[in-house]
């Protein structure tokens, strides 16, 4: 905890002009600052150990509060994704269903039709089916009337 800052510019300023003119001070001052506090003293009645122990229980509780607020932001994290998950699914099951759907009555509107398949179907296969009609129409005639002429020779008694 106990690294040089923008408040103690000066007084490393200070100590290097010191050490440099003053060796002596110089020892004194640089103690003073890489000194750290003790982990623990000897007495447990002591002011100094009393405000470590704080400190420790502080460090504690701090440390348990920083993993409680990360694990509830990792749960939150994941709550997130799911739903962002399950929303994504939903969306394309959605889209699926209702792309088939547009697409199929678009194409029974005729909105997808190839333009010389419907000239063939509309135009082209009625004239077909209307002259096949018309020409089924003859050889019925002609049939019947050669089997009309059949039965008349058959039936006509030889002289």
């Amino acid at each position: 905890h106990y690294f040089p800052t923008h408040t103690h510019a000066f007084y490393v300023l200070l100590i290097l002009y010191l050490s440099i003119f003053t060796p002596h001070l110089f020892y004194f001052f640089f103690f003073l600052m890489i000194r750290r506090p003790p982990r623990s003293t000897l007495s447990s009645s002591s002011a100094a150990s009393d405000v470590y122990k704080r400190q420790g229980i502080n460090a504690e509780y701090g440390e348990k509060d920083r993993r409680k607020k990360q694990e509830a932001a990792r749960i939150q994290r994941e709550k997130a994704t799911r739903e962002k998950l399950k929303s994504r699914l939903h969306a394309k099951a959605f889209h699926t269903n209702l792309e088939s759907h547009v697409f199929a009555k678009l194409e029974d509107e005729g909105w997808f039709r190839d333009p010389v398949r419907t000239e063939v179907e509309l135009g082209f296969m009625p004239w077909v089916m209307a002259e096949a009609e018309k020409e089924l129409d003859k050889c019925r005639k002609a049939r019947a009337l050669v089997d009309l002429l059949i039965r008349e020779a058959v039936c006509k008694p030889v002289v």
